[in-house]
């Protein structure tokens, strides 16, 4: 009821796209469509590692014409339906839903709220809300929060020291770090052990 009447208030769908570029794609943007904007506080960020290794798990790859990243809300939402539709995943729906959405999308609302009150987006992310309700509350404190991933996951996206065994870089940037001192032909061993153990070393 509430979304359509809010459609219909909108003059055809080139005006609905102004205000879509309006919200989330003309700067200064005034909200944001990745999630973890709302729960790193920066774009990039572990959050987006986790959710690229949830996809990686279940076989899924962004379509050659999708250009955002991969914690984008519609990518988001899309795995979250894959899994709904797949048996055994309930542990996987459980962390998505209550390590990214809910603690992202009141913020998102929240943002969509103050510059566009009467936009047909609010109703659509409420939609989305309920449709969350059995995984828990939204949580709608407004400071960036770190996902939950279990341990699998976080293995993932974090290095363990070969000595230690704690955490103590991204793997996406160790992995960066390991070509590029490849390409010179440098030594990349050292890259196993945190910075601690090897000061201890020495």
């Amino acid at each position: 009821g509430r979304l359509r009447a809010a459609l219909a208030a909108v003059p055809g769908t080139e005006a609905l796209l102004i205000h879509y570029s309006g919200l989330f794609l003309a700067p200064p943007i005034k909200a944001r469509l990745n999630l973890s904007y709302y729960l790193d506080g920066t774009l990039n960020g572990v959050s987006q590692d986790a959710i690229e290794l949830l996809l990686a798990k279940y076989g899924v790859a962004k379509n050659d014409g999708f250009h955002d990243l991969p914690d984008h809300l519609a990518v988001v939402l899309e795995l979250m339906a894959l899994l709904a539709a797949s048996p055994g995943t309930e542990q996987d729906q459980a962390a998505l839903a209550q390590g990214f959405l809910l603690p992202a999308l009141p913020r998102l609302r929240a943002d969509i709220a103050t510059h566009a009150p009467e936009s047909p987006y609010l109703h659509l992310l409420d939609l989305v809300l309920a449709a969350l309700a059995p995984f828990g509350q939204p949580q709608e404190d407004s400071a960036p929060r770190k996902p939950r991933y279990d341990k699998s996951l976080e293995r993932g996206i974090w290095r363990h020291c070969s000595r230690c065994d704690q955490p103590y870089a991204r793997e996406k940037e160790l992995l960066i770090m390991t070509r590029a001192l490849q390409e010179q032909g440098l030594p990349t061993e050292h890259l196993r052990v945190c910075p601690d153990c090897r000061a201890a070393s020495v």
